[in-house]
């Protein structure tokens, strides 16, 4: 019956055969542990578009889009006829595309119908309409069709894996095929057909099956295979194939962060690299967008007559393409072309370079290859993501080792063993690199980084396979954490095979070389809240009496890096832990720890990942701080960030909203020192700011404005003119005014015996108006209103000397130093005329301004409690002590309590958990054991109540 089935299945494929079009075109979308991306079964990577929610391949979180089309192209030179019936044979090229959604893209029939690839009936399960699964996943059983079919064979669920049926190779993988039968375009122009027998097939007679393959662990994580078999179902024999891709990079996503991106081929080690200019997304183009900044490497792990990228084309803009044009494209995939913009340098060394970032976008393809009637070849791609250039690079040298065996990790490293610098060596003189190799012969690449991984060097191409290789340190240079990478290539040339070295070091000369990874850290998202973290890092100095490292920090309100650590470091074969205080960092959700060892040229830096710094803080009691004034709708705390810097000492804090339309700064004077501490340091509105004697400010800020849930007018059941209040803007004249903090009341009278001012400020001073029936008077306090100098346009033509709508008010202060606000009043013929009693109120939010000034009463010995606090303690005594020391309790009922010692540093030495029965005069005991000499505090907290003090350890 089996049997029956399979020959039933079989005839039904030859008497009906397989269709392909629009309507089968198909999406779904792959989050692996990397790679997150919606891509359609007619080889277009990050498309269809657009559909909701869908990830445009992002990496390495699904909020960090770097793809907007990647597609697959295929050009072909048609066998030489003559097809213009002259007696002359011709040359016909042409280049089957995709239906990608990008500028300059398409090409369509005189029947609307799309000339390209279209999708092929029966890879995909039909009655699936999800968008997110309608192409065939490895790891989703539901979405693959009853019968393969090109492989009846097979039988009924059954994965069509890249290595053979039901073989689940990759985490995720994708397979989908496509034609071109649709494409009549070398039809109508030449009468040309793949068979002569079947005059109603079209195009080229090209099959082509896809597989994309992601896996979520270990080296290739970063990856994303694209495999294209490529097959000529044809009666013709084309001589001349070229396989490509095309790329529209986006990295940053929605927004504008895509006018700066990069696209560079690299000839020496053949690979495309796409990055962001300036290696910064901004918040404002897009949000979502968290983490570092990376870049995508992409280059051919496999090709029928070599990988070699052979061509490649940066093109600017995006739209300088027309994909419908087939000997266009043709000229620019042919063998030997590479085009780029003159903002890309390409100098003799072949190391280019890009001056600006740009709209711009690339495609490359592959040398020339001949594809037989019934033949079937294979091209292969990768798209790797990475922080460094040259971690990218290396790393598609692996995946192309990786493909060509298979996709099996042991077979690529088996194939070349290193039997030296297994484990940790120093090196000082001539040393013999050896390894086996289990394929002979072949050639061998060797790499080495010499900063754990950030930068690569080649220290030998093409080498032949004889089993060692001399390390040479007076060539290498100076290398604290040394990698060698070797790489194994069969006769052909072909990567089949690689190896990594343990770390080691390399003492060449007395030049100083530095190094430091971040390799342990919060991470994007994490919350620390414990005002210290142990990071990870592996560190490398040339000097034996080690080096400087520095720590310092930014967030989303302090743009450039602000000190805060600094300490000696040494270099060391394993990881290094180095304890940070992040109590004396602001805390924000996106702070950012770059880490720096060394000095001038010979200093390397790493950053972290903005993670989201939330360190418990103790607040200063209100009573410690006061505005002396100002008028601020503002929220202001001050925190204690590290109580060992606490002084006693008296402080004012002014604010700056003038300087930037965007950003707001506080100045901080120590009265007690007579000395600035802070000078225009940037303000964040929505949480803490820089620190400064142990001490910060954490606001609820805003911007100055109209407060129109407040303003209107006396009488508002009357039709009055509506109004608007802007800060006057005239950038023509270069003008500008302020948001000052005041409220204002205009007052109407029967008398018109009021003028208005001419303003000369204003730049266009408008003439005084006298005659008019209002004034303008600054209520900010109320007991003492003041007029308000302002300038008024009357473009009423029938109504004078009264305001209506269309007029304008100009403000300024009641000095007339400076410039305010631009009041705009609207309404109909039929508003009401503002008259004798009639008075119109604007209030205006105020944030903090120049005219505030904050007052802070810091004192050594913090106590927050509520009014009827629940325990008491007394200074800890004796101190200073060496061996313990006693705290006396006075509680008034049962309570838990929480006691926490910190260092000087603010870090977190010892954390206990009190329970006292009620009424009960309680002792604690503090060992000095183990604490070095210094400075501590303790903390006692029931939750509501919370006691600060500091004890001196004197051994």
């Amino acid at each position: 019956m089996f049997r029956f089935l399979i020959c039933a299945a079989l005839l039904s494929f030859q008497a009906f055969p397989q269709q392909s079009g629009p309507q089968y075109r198909r999406s779904s979308v792959i989050s692996s542990a990397k790679f997150h991306t919606i891509f359609s079964n007619y080889a277009v990577i990050a498309q269809p578009r657009p559909v909701p929610s869908a990830p445009k391949f992002s990496w390495p979180r699904i909020s960090n889009p770097y793809i907007y089309d990647f597609s697959f192209l295929l050009g072909l030179e048609l066998p030489i006829r003559d097809y213009n019936n002259n007696g002359t044979p011709d040359t016909v090229h042409s280049v089957i595309i995709t239906a990608v959604e990008r500028p300059g893209g398409g090409e369509y029939g005189p029947n609307g119908i799309f000339w390209g690839f279209e999708p092929l009936d029966g890879y995909f399960n039909p009655a699936i309409s999800d968008y997110t699964k309608g192409v065939a996943l490895s790891f989703d059983p539901s979405t693959w069709p009853a019968f393969w079919p090109d492989h009846p064979e097979w039988g009924n669920n059954v994965w069509y894996g890249i290595n053979g049926p039901n073989n689940f190779t990759a985490d995720a993988e994708a397979v989908f095929a496509m034609d071109d039968k649709n494409d009549g375009e070398v039809h109508i122009k030449w009468g040309f057909l793949p068979d002569s027998t079947q005059p109603l097939v079209k195009g080229h007679g090209i099959k082509t099956t896809v597989h994309y393959l992601f896996f979520n662990d270990g080296i290739f994580s970063d990856v994303v295979f694209c495999v294209y078999k490529i097959k000529n179902t044809g009666k013709s024999d084309y001589a001349k194939v070229t396989a490509g891709q095309l790329l529209g990079s986006y990295i940053g996503g929605d927004g504008d962060e895509w006018n700066d991106d990069v696209t560079i081929y690299f000839p020496k080690d053949d690979y495309v690299y796409a990055y962001d200019f300036d290696n910064h997304i901004r918040p404002a183009a897009n949000p979502r967008w968290k983490g570092k900044t990376g870049g995508l490497g992409m280059k051919f792990l496999d090709a029928p007559s070599s990988n070699k990228i052979a061509s490649c084309r940066v093109f600017v803009p995006a739209g300088n393409i027309t994909m419908g044009n087939d000997e266009e494209m043709w000229h620019y995939m042919r063998p030997g072309n590479y085009l780029f913009p003159p903002s890309v340098i390409m100098p003799p060394d072949s190391i280019p370079y890009a001056l600006k970032g740009e709209d711009g976008d690339a495609m490359w393809a592959t040398d020339y290859f001949s594809l037989a009637s019934g033949e079937e070849k294979k091209v292969t791609t990768a798209i790797a993501g990475g922080y460094f250039r040259d971690e990218t690079m290396i790393l598609l040298k692996k995946a192309e080792a990786f493909a060509n065996s298979g996709y099996n990790l042991d077979s690529a490293q088996n194939k070349i063993r290193l039997t030296s610098l297994t484990g940790y060596t120093t090196i000082n003189a001539n040393f013999n690199l050896t390894w086996n190799s289990s394929v002979t012969p072949g050639l061998i690449d060797i790499w080495i980084t010499k900063d754990f991984g950030k930068t690569w060097n080649i220290i030998a191409r093409n080498a032949l396979d004889n089993g060692t290789f001399t390390l040479v340190p007076s060539l290498i240079g100076n290398a604290p954490l040394a990698r060698i990478a070797v790489f194994k290539k069969d006769a052909q040339g072909k990567m089949i095979g690689f190896n990594e070295s343990a770390l080691f070091r390399i003492n060449s000369s007395a030049a100083p070389f530095n190094a430091v990874r971040i390799i342990g850290e919060p991470g994007v998202d994490t919350t620390i809240t414990s005002g210290a973290f142990a990071f990870k890092m592996r560190i490398g100095t040339m000097n034996a009496a080690g080096t400087t490292l520095k720590a310092s920090y930014k967030n989303s309100f302090t743009p450039a890096f602000v000190p805060f650590y600094e300490g000696a470091v040494f270099s060391d074969t394993a990881v290094q832990t180095l304890m940070l205080s992040l109590r004396d960092i602001p805390n924000d959700g996106k702070t950012i720890i770059k880490c720096v060892v060394g000095e001038g040229a010979a200093a390397d830096s790493h950053e972290t990942e903005p993670f989201n710094n939330m360190t418990e803080r103790i607040s200063l009691p209100a009573v410690n701080h006061y505005f002396k004034s100002g008028n601020t709708d503002a929220t202001v705390s001050v925190h204690i960030t590290n109580p060992a810097l606490l002084a006693g000492h008296t402080y004012t804090v002014t604010f700056d909203d003038t300087s930037s339309p965007t950003q707001k700064y506080f100045s901080v004077f120590n009265n007690s020192l007579n000395r600035q501490v802070l000078t225009n340091s940037p303000l964040n509105m929505t949480g803490e700011s820089d620190h400064f004697d142990g001490l910060s400010l954490n606001v609820s800020d805003f911007f100055t404005g109209p407060d129109y849930a407040r303003s209107g007018w006396s009488n508002p059941g009357s039709n009055n003119p509506s109004f608007m209040m802007t800060r006057i803007d005239i950038p023509q004249l270069n003008v500008s005014g302020y948001n000052l903090p005041a409220d204002y009341r205009l007052e109407f009278s029967s008398q018109y015996n009021l003028s208005s001012y001419n303003l000369s400020a204003l730049g266009i001073p408008l003439p005084v108006i006298n005659n008019i029936n209002f004034r303008v008077m600054d209520i900010t306090d109320n007991n003492l209103p003041i007029p308000v100098p302002f300038a008024f346009v009357e473009n009423s033509q029938t109504v004078t000397g009264k305001l209506s709508p269309n007029d304008i008010l100009f403000l300024a202060d009641k000095s007339e130093n400076f410039l305010t606000y631009r009041i705009l009043f609207s309404g109909d013929s039929t508003a009401h005329i503002p008259a004798e009693q009639d008075t119109l109120y604007i209030f205006t939010a105020k944030g903090l301004s120049v005219f505030d000034s904050l007052v802070i009463l810091a004192s050594t010995s913090v106590e927050v409690e509520k009014d009827d606090p629940e325990f008491l303690v007394s200074q800890n005594y004796p101190n200073p002590f060496s061996g313990h020391t006693t705290l006396k309790l006075q509680i008034k009922r049962g309570r838990t309590l929480s006691l926490k010692i910190y260092n000087s540093l603010g870090q977190l030495i010892e954390s206990r958990v009190l329970e006292s029965g009620k009424g009960n005069n309680t002792e604690i005991k503090i060992s000095g054991k183990g604490l070095s000499s210094g400075i501590y505090f303790y903390e006692l907290s029931d939750g509501a109540h919370t006691i600060v003090n500091k004890f001196i350890v004197l051994h």
